[in-house]
């Protein structure tokens, strides 16, 4: 990830959560929607991993370390035993092209580098 590609991964980010907006309540997603863009504009350097095609980005995915403190909103502040995999997005437009899965591979591959024993995954139960 390179600092000028911030606005293309929340587009992207955005687009692929979307689809969430059709099953909560419209004020719950405004908040979740502030949640992701707050989420992502906060996310250390190192943290972003994307995925291309032809130049444009077409998925990204968070990968915090272990011993990463996190402030999630309405609890604490949190440290990661493991490393943790938030926000996987694949553009609607590029899905089932094993984008995703590419993105988590090297989410595996890079916690593996660091000696992790586990790699955690943050979500939800609607998804």
């Amino acid at each position: 990830m390179r600092a000028s590609d911030r606005a293309a991964i929340e587009a992207v980010t955005l687009s692929a959560y979307e689809q969430y907006a059709v099953v909560m309540p419209p004020a719950v997603w405004v908040r979740y929607r502030e949640n992701i863009v707050a989420t992502l504009a906060a996310a250390p350097p190192g943290s972003q991993i994307v995925a291309e095609e032809d130049g444009r980005i077409v998925g990204s995915v968070l990968l915090y370390p272990a011993g990463a403190k996190l402030d999630p909103p309405g609890a604490g502040s949190v440290t990661l035993a493991f490393p943790e995999v938030r926000l996987l997005a694949v553009a609607p437009s590029a899905r089932g092209q094993g984008i995703g899965i590419l993105l988590m591979n090297e989410c595996v591959r890079r916690a593996r580098a660091s000696g992790a024993a586990a790699l955690s995954l943050h979500t939800t139960k609607m998804m």
